[in-house]
């Protein structure tokens, strides 16, 4: 192997490959448990939960600018959690 006029020799022998074999069975047979990743927190476009509630877009975007249903704006759109909908579902049941 040829690196900026410097010439790298490597031999891989038989003895060397059943090492590596060896070690990789080895690390199988642990059986090395990897946690689960957190749960990923569903969000919703107004859009979607107009789509989803027949609650209407604009009166969702009103209630987020009053302080009814708590939201992000990570860009141009609103995006409510999926927690924070249930919520606002429930405090706003009578009205």
């Amino acid at each position: 192997m040829k690196n900026d006029g410097i010439t790298v020799e490597a031999k891989i022998t038989s003895k060397s490959m059943k090492k590596i074999a060896e070690m990789a069975v080895a690390m199988i047979e642990q059986k090395v448990k990897i946690p689960p990743a957190k749960e990923v927190k569903k969000g919703y476009s107004l859009n979607e939960l107009e789509d989803l509630y027949n609650i209407k877009a604009l009166t969702l975007a009103r209630h987020i600018r009053d302080g009814l249903l708590k939201a992000s704006k990570p860009g141009k759109s609103y995006v409510v959690l999926k927690e924070d909908f249930e919520t606002y579902l429930k405090q706003n049941r009578n009205e």
